[in-house]
């Protein structure tokens, strides 16, 4: 059960003496000191001491509680509770099942929490039962409602948890497969997304699809047959097409259920829906609709912004053909409901600029304008936040918080933090900025470009200063979350999350001046008992002169000698960034923790590619990487071993064509021929992995008909005569992103070639391992671990 845990203060102060041989009344002022600072600090003083140096047991890693993914933790309107979810990854990991079932993957097993922020009380409000998923206050707090299976009947209803009499409701009715809430201002009523598409809810050998018109087929009567086609011949002027995936995933119906009657109202049936608001006077509601990708090859999606007037029934597009990202989430109402501010992302735009659109009519206002060839690509798709009078657009560019006048459309740049990025703003419970102090000041998290280190800070609106608020080798915005922190509406508190690369991730409340911090759930207590490996930053010169940096994490107690090394690859990221996460790479079977405490250092190194090159690119920034912590005696050279995962997996395989200097090597759901990527198609239709050898991470900067040459020259299957590294392959055997084709032509090249190498296949799983079926990643886990033991240790 998550909350704090009482300390017997007592036995930690008698064990402070005892360290100390501290007796008298000076000892006992400097204990309770002690034990006073552990406590702020977030350290349990009793478990630190029950930590032992030893190998993390693998069924402790793999049964790690997790917080609900892209799920929010949001302040009752009287701040005085808190709700999380939180998911057994452990019970809760059969997405097909999910999926038939109406419910969407993290919300597969996912409980409800409430904290009493005044009493410090938790409770589970939905008891260990079912799957629940997407909370959100009534609007006087009243009411907690949720979307959930619980009723044991397979179905999925509207409950309502009603916070005073800690009694829960069902609204009975047919069943919903809902994606997510909101209220209506009366509290009356709330809005329901409801998904119409389903491409595992029924066997393909059930259904024939017209992927090009998207009408059924003709068809011989039980045919199983599933139609595709060409745009060739079809009489229209369209380019020739080849969609990543079908934007039919995004059809949805939206509903209006009566909290009193359970009654059910239609507002919009069956069109693609990627996110949708209701003004604050509910009037209106708005929704982002997909409608195509911008060209062949691309995974850039054009949306339209549409708004629905609920007392006539008027549907309208406001704004059309918008590059956001896939989940088309960066648009706002402002308070007033009479405008909507949106934000452009996507993997083609460059300018990332803030319009505003007037319900009155006219066409969206750029009020950024911003000029650029090109720019970063932002921490994450984010909606400009409106201040409380609707006057003025708050958004981060580049790092910075800028504000943009919506009467003058003027945009300036309010606070550039020296050697920081800023990476979130908070969020108020209208989705516009949290300014807690009648408009004075805001707060927001900070990314370390040096130290890789996350912080929270002050940012005075006025005079445009900024005050580090905590920054302490830690992260703050390490999980799969759209909000990483939360502001109580009286403007009193913060919720936020915290990790470190030795401490798993946990909720923690502090007041605005980050003096009283406290921590509200100990989510896995199984690692306590554990002492864990630390991570620092190391770096390097690549082979280019460019300066590199790495995420080294280093077993327990490690005080100098030799160590085998594990690079964890992925080229094209900035690994480094992750070195005050928990495990470093994931919190399932890839927690670099297993490897830690078993004596192995893990590297994450960048490794920065460019179009053409990656095979090349990754030997000139990753191996010198390695020859850096051998010069620092860290790294034994005869003992270097290699993973990677998805894209990971190929650049594996492209060092080991390259390079003889590994001793063992694993390829995770990845791939080594970028012409048979291209030919990869999925069930919709969808040519999701060609997008990727295209413009993703290889990056071949065009189809296989332009580059010829270039997808055969960055193909490691080319050169699997020149492997002598022992190969350990992991494929899911209905993953959808990574055919499992590509996998099984990596074990039959090299078997055909005499080298070593062990393919183990999964049956019945996807793409990801961390959301396999519990047994199947212990199997995975332990098998890594023997492969590294039997070709890096002699099998000790």
């Amino acid at each position: 059960m998550p909350g704090l845990e009482k300390v017997d203060l007592l036995t930690v102060i008698e064990v402070i003496f005892s360290r100390l041989h501290m007796r008298n009344k000076t000892g006992f002022i400097i204990g309770m000191s002690v034990v006073y600072a552990l406590g702020m600090s977030g350290i349990d003083p009793v478990a630190l001491r029950a930590q032992q140096r030893r190998a993390l047991a693998v069924e402790d890693a793999l049964s790690a509680r997790v917080f609900g993914e892209y799920a929010p933790i949001a302040f009752s309107p009287d701040s005085q509770r808190l709700f999380y979810l939180i998911r057994d990854r452990k019970r809760g990991l059969n997405t097909e099942k999910s999926i038939r079932g109406g419910i969407p993957w993290n919300g597969t097993d996912a409980q409800i929490y409430v904290t009493d922020v005044v009493t410090n009380q938790t409770k589970n409000v939905t008891a260990g039962i079912g799957s629940n998923w997407f909370p959100v206050w009534s609007p006087d707090g009243r009411f907690l409602a949720f979307l959930s299976d619980r009723g044991g009947n397979g179905k999925v209803h509207l409950w309502l948890w009603e916070a005073s009499q800690d009694r829960l409701r069902e609204i009975p009715g047919e069943s919903l497969h809902g994606d997510s809430l909101q209220w209506t201002p009366d509290g009356q009523r709330i809005l329901v997304s409801v998904r119409s598409f389903f491409p595992a809810a029924e066997p393909i050998e059930d259904r024939c699809h017209d992927t090009a018109s998207g009408s059924d087929c003709d068809r011989e009567p039980e045919s199983t047959v599933t139609l595709y086609h060409s745009p060739y011949g079809s009489g229209t002027s369209d380019a020739p097409r080849s969609d990543p995936w079908a934007l039919d995933q995004y059809l949805h119906s939206l509903i209006l259920i009566d909290i009193a009657s359970g009654q059910i109202s239609p507002v919009v049936s069956n069109r693609r829906i990627a996110k949708y608001a209701l003004s604050r006077d509910g009037s209106r509601v708005a929704y982002s609709s997909p409608t195509s990708f911008e060209r062949t090859g691309s995974q850039q999606t054009l949306f339209n912004l549409v708004v629905i007037n609920l007392q006539t029934a008027r549907e309208s597009i406001v704004a059309s053909s918008i590059r956001f990202s896939f989940d088309g989430a960066s648009f706002n109402w402002s308070p007033d409901g009479r405008r909507i501010g949106f934000r452009t992302y996507g993997a083609e735009e460059k300018s990332f600029d803030c319009y505003v659109v007037d319900m009155g009519g006219g066409k969206p206002r750029d009020i950024t304008n911003f000029v650029r060839g090109s720019a970063p690509l932002p921490h994450r798709s984010t909606p400009p936040m409106w201040d409380a009078d609707s006057a003025q657009l708050y958004f981060v560019d580049d790092g910075t918080l800028w504000r943009s006048s919506i009467s003058t459309g003027k945009s300036e740049q309010l606070v550039k933090l020296p050697s920081r990025n800023i990476t979130a703003l908070l969020e108020n419970s209208d989705n516009g900025l949290w300014i807690p102090d009648q408009g004075e000041s805001t707060v927001v998290i900070a990314r370390d470009k040096v130290g890789r280190q996350d912080g929270f800070y002050k940012i005075d609106l006025r005079s445009e200063q900024a005050t580090v608020l905590l920054e302490s080798n830690q992260c703050y915005t390490c999980g799969l979350q759209d909000r990483f922190a939360a502001g109580s509406p009286d403007g009193r508190l913060i919720a936020y999350y915290s990790e470190d690369a030795q401490h798993d991730s946990d909720l923690w409340l502090t007041d605005l001046d980050f003096r009283k911090r406290r921590r509200l759930t100990v989510m896995n207590p199984q690692f306590d008992q554990y002492e864990m490996g630390a991570s620092r930053l190391v770096d390097w010169l690549s082979d280019d002169g460019e300066r590199l940096h790495g995420a080294l994490l280093l077993p327990p107690g490690y005080d100098g000698g030799r160590l085998p090394l594990i690079v964890w690859v992925y080229g094209g990221l900035s690994l480094s960034d992750y070195v005050n996460t928990f495990g470093l790479t994931d919190k399932g079977p890839f927690n670099a923790q297993i490897l830690a405490t078993r004596g192995y250092a893990v590297l994450l190194p960048d490794a920065p590619l460019h179009i053409g090159t990656p095979m090349l690119d990754l030997t000139k920034d990753i191996l010198p990487g390695v020859n850096r912590l051998i010069d620092m005696d860290i790294v034994d050279p005869g003992r270097l071993g290699l993973i990677g995962r998805s894209f990971g997996g190929f650049c594996t395989l492209a060092l080991l064509v390259q390079t003889k200097r590994f001793k063992a090597a694993i390829d995770i759901d990845g791939f080594g021929d970028l012409v048979g990527a291209s030919g990869q198609m999925g069930a919709d239709g969808g040519a999701f992995l060609a997008t990727i050898a295209e413009h993703g991470g290889p990056s071949m900067g065009g189809t296989l008909w332009e580059h010829r040459a270039r997808y055969i020259e960055n193909s490691p299957i080319f050169y699997f005569d020149r492997v002598e590294t022992p190969l350990l392959i992991i494929h899911g055997s209905e993953d959808t992103s990574v055919a499992p084709f590509l996998g099984d032509e990596v074990f039959l090249g090299l078997r055909r070639l005499g080298k070593e190498a062990e393919y183990a296949k999964y049956t019945g799983e996807d793409h990801a391992p961390p959301y396999w079926q519990y047994q199947n990643q212990v199997d995975v886990c332990k098998r890594i671990l023997r492969w590294l033991s039997v070709h890096l240790d002699g099998g000790h």
